[in-house]
C-alpha cells in the first residue's frame, strides 16, 4: 500500500506543478504582450499625432491582442485540466489515508470564486479594443 500511496502524491504533485507551470507560462506571454503592445502604442503616438500610415502598427496591436486572448484562454484551460487531475489524485489519495483527513483539511477553508481569468481576459480584449481604435484614428486621419 505504501508504494501505491508514493504513485499518487508523485501524479498530484506532478499535475499541481504542470498546472502551476501553466499558469506562469500565461502570466509571462500576458507580460510579453503588454509590453509589445505598449510600445507599438508609444511608436504611434511618438510624434503626437495618428495618420494613415499607422494603420498596420494598429492591426498589428490588434493582432497581438486576439493572439493574446487565445493563448491566455488556452493556458487556462490547461491550467485547470491538470488542478482537476491533481484533485482527482488528491481525493484517492484522501481515501487511501482516511485518517490524514487531507480534505477535511481543505473543507474547514471556504473556497472563493476569483475573478482572475476574467482579469486576464479583459487584459488582451483592452489591447485589441486599443489597436482597432487606432486603427479607426489612423483611417480618419
Amino acid at each position: 500500500m505504501t508504494d501505491e500511496i508514493e504513485i499518487l502524491r508523485t501524479m498530484y504533485q506532478v499535475q499541481v506543478t504542470r498546472s502551476e507551470h501553466y499558469e506562469n507560462q500565461r502570466a509571462t506571454l500576458t507580460n510579453l504582450i503588454l509590453t509589445l503592445a505598449a510600445a507599438l502604442v508609444a511608436l504611434v503616438t511618438f510624434d503626437g499625432n495618428v495618420s494613415r500610415t499607422d494603420t498596420g502598427t494598429g492591426l498589428l496591436v490588434s493582432l497581438i491582442g486576439a493572439f493574446g486572448f487565445v493563448a491566455s484562454t488556452f493556458h487556462s484551460w490547461r491550467a485547470r485540466r491538470h488542478g482537476k487531475r491533481a484533485e482527482a489524485y488528491r481525493n484517492a489519495l484522501d481515501e487511501k489515508l482516511p485518517d490524514a483527513g487531507i480534505n477535511a483539511i481543505r473543507r474547514q477553508i471556504p473556497e472563493e470564486n476569483t475573478l482572475l481569468d476574467r482579469i486576464w481576459d479583459a487584459m488582451h480584449i483592452a489591447i485589441l479594443l486599443i489597436g482597432i481604435f487606432l486603427v479607426v484614428l489612423a483611417r480618419i486621419a
